[in-house]
């Protein structure tokens, strides 16, 4: 994390929404299975588990819902301090990621757009927007390994983040973003590994929220394992 602007933690609906837990110098790692905070500074990580997570690139939207659009004036945000003593807010909760990434038409005439979803066991809204980038991190991986070449001016990511107040059925926060320098680089497998003396602890302003989901035995020793070059 090069910079995360500090905000206000917003609450819409009852729902919070704030920044990713991260701080600059801290990283995550992630595969198919999860992702993990590291914090270097403190020789600690907090995990986060994924429990669905596909894409395509035949434009399938397999497994996503409709969206929905909530007319203007009827959405009211607060600061967590206008909030009402006692109300209940959600901090975190099964969070879903439904994503596009846009390639446009590139030599040798690679597919044009891969179409994906991932869902977390539990997470506060604002890690979706670090989730959101495993699924097509792993597609543009593909696409390179696979020897296509693509255009950086063409690729654009469309993310969806449904939120889930008490007093709706839904709220889907969008995201676009364009993708910039893009360029193919060598990997020291072992910046990818945890280092055995990082012990495990909740996520960052949640040390006392109980029942928040910590790693096995075997998913720790992955995490611990320099991943297979492929």
């Amino acid at each position: 994390m090069v910079a995360n602007p500090a905000g206000p933690e917003l609450v819409t609906d009852g729902v919070s929404v704030a920044p990713a837990l991260a701080k600059a110098g801290e990283y995550y790692l992630f595969d198919s299975t999860g992702f993990i905070l590291v914090r270097p500074s403190q020789k600690t990580f907090s995990s986060f588990v994924i429990t669905d997570h596909e894409f395509n690139y035949e434009n399938r939207r397999d497994g996503w819902r409709m969206f929905q659009l909530i007319s203007e004036g009827s959405l009211k945000i607060d600061t967590l301090g206008a909030r009402p003593l006692g109300a209940r807010v959600i901090r975190h909760e099964p969070t879903r990621i439904y994503w596009i990434l846009e390639m446009g038409q590139t030599l040798p005439h690679p597919p044009i757009r891969a179409v994906g979803r991932l869902s977390i066991a539990d997470a506060p809204p604002g890690e979706g927007g670090i989730a959101r980038w495993i699924g097509p991190t792993e597609a543009l991986a593909d696409m390179a390994h696979r020897g296509d070449v693509l255009d950086e001016r063409n690729i654009e990511l469309i993310s969806e983040l449904p939120l889930n107040p008490t007093r709706r059925g839904s709220i889907d926060l969008p995201q676009r973003q364009n993708i910039q320098c893009l360029q193919r680089a060598d990997v020291d497998l072992a910046n990818l590994v945890l280092p055995s003396d990082f012990t495990e602890t909740a996520w960052p302003g949640f040390q006392n929220e109980p029942g928040l989901p910590r790693l096995t035995e075997g998913a720790l020793a992955s995490w611990r394992a320099e991943p297979r070059g492929e």
